[in-house]
């Protein structure tokens, strides 16, 4: 398969994380994400030299110019770390790792041992002497997102966080998906420890990327502080997210909001276990807030018999009586950037259809500002949804029935020789991957769980509400 036309770690997703355009083929029209650095090749002496958008736009440079541009760098900080969920890391000498109750199952052989892919991002810049070396004035609040591994780009998430005021740190830990071309035909989990949280954030705090600067321990820095603010789980990160949680491998009593997105299984009982940890640890305090986007993202997520006991308040249904809504405004979401990066062109659609469709694009709100349900955000925060912000139902209601109508009979169905919407979505990767499935299909007596976007739409939209 082909790989997609945007880039999963460098390029932009949404026209809101614009950065410098690429400007010939095969990329013109897609752009360079603006949490991307460029630095060009040195015309003198032996260090690239880092370009700031403005000038880069001014310039007319090229991000995809091999000639003139020395690399991409990703503002989030990456690095490799072991599993600690890994039982053949248990007996690594000296040991790395606590003793493990609950170790991480059906690792394949040929992965045993194997490194994973960890991002994180700051959300602020800090002090020069804090960089040197000097102690933060207060502990930075960890989010932490048990996830794929590519969501902190291809879904925006790093937008979420510019508005917070707090030194925060989004930390990404990776999954395993069974059909991934390096799983061997398995899923297992990936987790974090808290000794691995603080080296991350030694490294990016103190660190000009790339690279980090050497460890506390052997620069004599001090250590960055934190606490976890906030956890949440999303796709096969449930697996990661119910094992370091139940194999105590990170504290658990600061955390705010517990969040499952799209991904409540009873993992024979672990995710149970993991929620009534962290109830017990915060002592009643944390807010465990579930979506239900889809029957396999959450099972009887259209019988509403969920798997594992979580506050019925704090469960937004997606797959109710907001389900049309949420899908038209995520696949509308997708498709405007798909035009606005010029990978779609207005000849596969039909004339007739044109002026709604862009009728529609128009009246897109901001992301960010959408909220699920207002009870649940409520019950989150303990206070109204922000000026400014919209309701998913209210926004729906307010586009013409005839625009609602005619999206919904396009998006799933074809029209001679102009392909149904959801089709020029997977088969141009405009979610940074193919979905395998006939993206057409439909789910006897769940006419509104139609295909992958239902589970995979879910944060770009909504992952800000909890934070």
């Amino acid at each position: 398969m082909d790989d997609p036309p945007r880039n999963l770690e460098f390029d932009a997703y949404f026209p809101d994380e614009w950065g410098a355009p690429y400007l010939t083929p095969p990329k013109v029209g897609i752009h360079l994400n603006r949490f991307t650095r460029i630095f060009l090749k040195p015309t003198s002496g032996t260090v690239p030299q880092e370009i700031t958008y403005p000038e880069a736009i001014q310039r007319k440079i090229d991000p995809g110019n091999s000639e003139i541009v020395s690399e991409l760098v990703s503002e989030s900080y990456r690095t490799d770390l072991l599993n600690p969920l890994d039982p053949a890391n248990q007996s690594l000498r000296p040991p790395q790792f606590p003793p493990l109750r609950f170790p991480a199952a059906d690792i394949a052989k040929q992965a045993s041992g194997r490194k994973s892919t960890y991002y994180v991002y700051i959300t602020s810049v800090l002090p020069a002497s804090v960089r040197a070396g000097a102690k933060l004035p207060q502990p930075v609040e960890v989010v932490l997102w048990f996830g794929v591994g590519t969501e902190m780009n291809r879904h925006g998430l790093r937008t979420f966080f510019e508005h917070l005021t707090v030194p925060t740190a989004f930390v990404q830990i990776p999954g395993i998906e069974a059909k991934a071309s390096d799983s061997f035909g398995r899923q297992w989990a990936i987790g974090i420890t808290s000794e691995q949280i603080q080296e991350l954030l030694n490294a990016t705090f103190r660190g000009v990327l790339p690279p980090p600067l050497p460890s506390p321990a052997a620069s004599g820095v001090q250590p960055i502080s934190f606490k976890i603010k906030a956890i949440y789980a999303f796709s096969t990160g449930h697996l990661g997210f119910g094992l370091t949680v139940r194999n105590q491998l990170i504290p658990l009593t600061d955390i705010q909001r517990a969040v499952m997105v799209d991904c409540l299984y009873s993992d024979g009982g672990t995710t149970q276990a993991a929620l009534d940890m962290i109830r017990a640890a915060t002592k009643g305090a944390v807010k465990i807030v579930t979506y239900v986007a889809s029957g396999d993202g959450t099972p009887g997520a259209y019988t509403g018999q969920l798997a594992v006991n979580v506050p019925d308040r704090g469960v937004s249904w997606l797959t109710r009586n907001t389900a049309v809504a949420y899908q038209t405004l995520t696949h509308a979401r997708v498709l405007n950037s798909g035009f606005e990066d010029q990978i779609l062109t207005w000849s596969s659609i039909a004339p007739s259809f044109q002026p709604k469709l862009r009728a529609l694009f128009a009246a897109l709100p901001a992301r960010g500002t959408v909220i699920s349900d207002a009870a649940v955000y409520a019950f989150a925060h303990g206070s109204a949804p922000p000026n400014g912000a919209v309701l998913l139902a209210e926004w729906f209601a307010k586009i013409p029935a005839e625009v609602r109508s005619a999206f919904w009979q396009a998006l799933w169905n074809d029209n001679g020789n102009y392909p149904a919407l959801v089709r020029l979505i997977w088969a141009n990767q405009l979610p940074g991957w193919s979905n395998d499935a006939d993206p057409t299909r439909r789910i006897p007596d769940k006419p509104t769980a139609l295909n992958a976007g239902y589970h995979d739409f879910l944060p770009f939209e909504f992952a800000w509400e909890c934070l």
